[in-house]
C-alpha cells in the first residue's frame, strides 16, 4: 500500500477542493473543479501493487543542466533484476483491470525487444491467468536467437515475421479463436496499450508532485522520458493536464521516441479512452508537451557507439546505470534540448530513469 500512501496527501486536498467548491458559474471553474476530481480519482484508482513506492527523485549537479532531478524507478525493485519500475506503473492499472474483469489469458503483442514481456509472465502469474506473447521479428534476429531471449518465459511464446501490422491481423485472428475456445481473453498492443494503464502510468507523475511538496523541492518545469508505444507519455500528459488545470502543478512532459513511427499519432486515443475510464464529465484541456524526435533514436532496439558512450559517461559521472536503448537516447536527448534551449527561468528539470534492458547486449549487430 505505499503507492497509496505516497499520492494521499494530494489527493485528499483535491477532493476537499472539489467537495468546498459549490456550483460551478464558468466553464474554467467547471475545469478546475472536474480536474481536482480526476487527481482524486487517478491518485485512488485500483490497482495491483508490484513497485515499491516512491522511488526516489536524486538531485545530480549536470554541468551544463545545472540541479538535475532522476527520478529513480530502476528502484522499483520489480521485473528482472528489480530495475523496471515504470513498466509496473502500468501493469498495476492493466492487471487490476484483467483481475476485475475474470480474464483467464493476457495476449500481448510485442517485439524481440521487451522488458514488458519477461515481466508481465510472473505478475500475471501470480494472478493465475495465462499469459500468450506474439513476438514481432523486431529488430530482426536469426530463430535461435530469439529462442534464446525467451528461453525461461513461462507463457506461450509464438515468433512471427517483422511485419507489426501482420503481428497485429494475427493478434485479432488469436482472440477471436479463444473466445470461439471460450478462454476469456483480453489482447492488447503493445505497452500494454490500455486505458487502465495509461491511468497507472498518470500516477508516478502525482507522486513526483506530491514527493517535491512534501520535501520542499522545486517542481520540475520539464519531464524527459523515453517512448516507444506511447502509454507511459499519455499517462503523464493526462496527469500533466488535470494538475496545471487545477492550478497544482505546470510540468511539461518532453517524449524521446525509441520508434520510427509517430507516438503524438496515438496520444489523443490513449487518452480520450483514459478520461472515458475515469469517468470525467468533461474532456481536460490538452497540455502543451514536446516530442523530440532525433533520427540516431528512431530504429527500435538499435543503437550506436555514440549511445553507449553516453551509458558509460553517465555510469562513470553520476552513478546511474541506464542502456542505450531507452535511456541514453532519453538522456542525450535531453541535454541537446535543455542546452539549446538555454532555460533561463531557474527551474530544475527531470530525466524519468524508467529501468534497465538486462540484455541490451544481445542487439549490438542489429
Amino acid at each position: 500500500m505505499a503507492h497509496m500512501t505516497a499520492h494521499r496527501g494530494l489527493a485528499t486536498r483535491a477532493i476537499a477542493c472539489w467537495r468546498t467548491n459549490g456550483m460551478p458559474h464558468s466553464y474554467s471553474e467547471r475545469v478546475h473543479n472536474e480536474s481536482l476530481r480526476a487527481i482524486s480519482l487517478i491518485a485512488n484508482w485500483p490497482v495491483v501493487n508490484l513497485g515499491a513506492w516512491p522511488t526516489p527523485i536524486q538531485i545530480v549537479q549536470h554541468s551544463r543542466l545545472g540541479q538535475l532531478l532522476v527520478k529513480r524507478d530502476d528502484l522499483a525493485r520489480f521485473g528482472r533484476g528489480g530495475a523496471s519500475g515504470v513498466k509496473a506503473r502500468k501493469l498495476e492499472g492493466f492487471l487490476a483491470h484483467v483481475s476485475r474483469n475474470g480474464y483467464q489469458q493476457v495476449m500481448i503483442l510485442l517485439a524481440n525487444m521487451t522488458n514488458l514481456g519477461h515481466d508481465i509472465i510472473p505478475a500475471l502469474t501470480n494472478l493465475n491467468v495465462r499469459t500468450r506473447l506474439l513476438i514481432v521479428n523486431n529488430p530482426v534476429l536469426g530463430q535461435s536467437q530469439r529462442e534464446h531471449l525467451f528461453r525461461n518465459a513461462e507463457a506461450t511464446v509464438e515468433f512471427l515475421g517483422p511485419s507489426h501490422a501482420a503481428g497485429t491481423i494475427r493478434l485479432a485472428a488469436a482472440a477471436l479463436q479463444a473466445k470461439m475456445s471460450g478462454v476469456r481473453s483480453i489482447a492488447v498492443l503493445p505497452s500494454p496499450a490500455h486505458p487502465s494503464a495509461v491511468i497507472g502510468a498518470a500516477r508516478g507523475l502525482i507522486e513526483v508532485v506530491q514527493q517535491c511538496q512534501a520535501s520542499g523541492q522545486a517542481l520540475p518545469c520539464l519531464v524527459f522520458i523515453s517512448s516507444a508505444a506511447g502509454t507511459t507519455v499519455a499517462g503523464f500528459i493526462l496527469a500533466s493536464s488535470v494538475l496545471r488545470a487545477a492550478g497544482v502543478a505546470n510540468i511539461r512532459v518532453m517524449a524521446v521516441p525509441v520508434v520510427p513511427y509517430r507516438v503524438e499519432n496515438w496520444l489523443p486515443l490513449l487518452l480520450y479512452s483514459a478520461q472515458r475510464t475515469l469517468g470525467l464529465r468533461m474532456r481536460m484541456p490538452l497540455p502543451d508537451y514536446g516530442v523530440l524526435r532525433v533520427p540516431r533514436n528512431l530504429s527500435y532496439g538499435r543503437f550506436d557507439n555514440y549511445l553507449e558512450a553516453v551509458c558509460t559517461r553517465v555510469q562513470d559521472t553520476y552513478d546511474l546505470v541506464i542502456d542505450p536503448i531507452y535511456g541514453a537516447k532519453s538522456w542525450s536527448a535531453m541535454e541537446e534540448y535543455v542546452s539549446s534551449a538555454n532555460l533561463a527561468h531557474g527551474k530544475p528539470v527531470m530525466f524519468w530513469h524508467c529501468g534497465y534492458s538486462p540484455d541490451w547486449e544481445a542487439f549490438r549487430n542489429c
